[in-house]
């Protein structure tokens, strides 16, 4: 999965690198399983990212985006790709992510309102 927010960690998620605070010092090993008191203590030790195992719950499980959120994320994502290679496989592939996850974003935003 890589990369995600600490307020996307659920208890039972394994990660993939250690979490360490500012000065190296480990505060949890890679491959430990999150426990509830992890994912509470994360946000107090000052982390803001975590390292995962496995794919991305949000990106898998929502497959189907409502149309006018995937609009808005397409556009907003475009101007952050417009000096990009558009034809290059690696960018192509981070745009279409990028796309995905901030329309999975907005539709949430939207669904809280």
């Amino acid at each position: 999965m890589g990369l995600i927010p600490v307020d996307r960690v659920e208890a039972g998620m394994v990660l993939q690198a250690a979490v360490v605070d500012l000065r190296g010092r480990l505060l949890i090993p890679a491959g430990k399983e999150l426990s509830e008191r992890h994912v509470a203590a994360l946000p107090m030790w000052g982390v803001k990212h975590i390292e995962i195992q496995g794919p991305d719950p949000a990106v898998e499980a929502q497959p189907d985006v409502d149309p006018e959120a995937l609009s808005s994320a397409e556009s907003a994502v475009a101007a952050h790709f417009v000096n990009a290679d558009g034809g290059h496989p690696f960018l192509i592939e981070l745009r279409r992510v990028c796309v995905q996850r901030m329309a999975i974003e907005i539709a949430r935003q939207q669904e809280s309102e």
